[in-house]
Parts: C-alpha cells; sequence; structure tokens
C-alpha cells in the first residue's frame, strides 16, 4: 500500500495499475464549493481513496471520507457541529453510455482526458453528505418545537363555522 499526498490532478489509469492509495486530511477551507454550503469553513476532512480494477475490468476508486463540519440550524439559525461519514465506490466512465453500464453498487466518476481532480472527488463526497436541512435535536436547541403564530393566550374561542357542504347535503336527501 501506497500512502502520498493528495495531488490535485492525476493520471486514474497510473493510480489504479499501481493500486494506489491516497489518504490524509485536507482542510474544509479549501474546498471552495463546500465551504460556501457551510456555516464555518474550518475544519478537516479525513478521507481514503484507493484506485484499482473492479471484477468487471472497471478503473474504480474505492473511497471514505469523514468530518465534522459546521451547519446552520434552521430552527434557531445558530451554527451546529454535524458528524459526517460517507463510504463509496466510484467507477471511471468517459461519457454518459458508459455511466449508463456501470453496476448499481458503482456511482459515476466523469473523466475527462485521463485525469482526474481527487479533491473534487471528496468535495462532491462530503456535499452528498449534507442533509437539506439540519437541525439541533430539540433538547439543544434555543428555540422551543412546535409552531405557534402570535400571543397563544390571545386566542379567542371562535363560534364553530358552519360547512359549506351543508346546502348540499340538504339537497341531496330526499323529500318526505
Amino acid at each position: 500500500m501506497s500512502t502520498s499526498p493528495l495531488p490535485r490532478k492525476a493520471d486514474i489509469r497510473k493510480l489504479a495499475s499501481s493500486g494506489t492509495v491516497l489518504e490524509g486530511l485536507v482542510e474544509i477551507a479549501t474546498l471552495e464549493r463546500a465551504a460556501v454550503a457551510l456555516a464555518d469553513d474550518s475544519g478537516v476532512v479525513t478521507y481514503r481513496l484507493e484506485f484499482g480494477m473492479s471484477e468487471e475490468g472497471i478503473l474504480s476508486v474505492d473511497g471514505c471520507l469523514e468530518a465534522v463540519v459546521q451547519v446552520q440550524c434552521q430552527r434557531c439559525l445558530e451554527a451546529m457541529d454535524l458528524p459526517l461519514s460517507s463510504r463509496f465506490l466510484l467507477g471511471a466512465v468517459w461519457d454518459d453510455e458508459q455511466a449508463r453500464t456501470l453496476p448499481k453498487r458503482m456511482e459515476p466518476l466523469l473523466v475527462l482526458e485521463d485525469t482526474v481532480d481527487t479533491v473534487a472527488i471528496i468535495e462532491d463526497e462530503l456535499l452528498l453528505c449534507l442533509p437539506f436541512v439540519a437541525y439541533h435535536p430539540p433538547e439543544a436547541c434555543s428555540r422551543k418545537v412546535g409552531y405557534r403564530t402570535g400571543d397563544m393566550d390571545s386566542v379567542v374561542a371562535e363560534e364553530p363555522r358552519k360547512n359549506p357542504f351543508d346546502a348540499l347535503a340538504a339537497l341531496k336527501k330526499p323529500d318526505k
């Protein structure tokens, strides 16, 4: 197993033929797209990318990543820690037709001119781990769970409204 620093661009054929394993840390601040999606760009992503050949003869990247990122709680709008972890298997493809024929267990990795952007692989996987909406646990959030509009003490009991379909029900009843 070979451990090397993370190259920005690398020849995927060479990496796969030599069975290269890249592992280490990358700062979240260097991941431009991910940093924009987070409440704070501090912290690091721990990654491991293992390049090789699948049973079907497809150049593959077997990877995993872990990070604790800062996202905004959508209930109280304060920053919160969110632990992320991902395990993924990518198959190298050069066009859409190859992507459609990949085995179900693999996700496509579009390769242009035989090079891959290893930082983009990590950044893409990190972005895919982020939830659409993040909340603190109810006991840790500064806002109380539940929805209210206005002051609940000032709510006056209203007279029950008439059902607009009562008139139709009366028409539907047979005459006696």
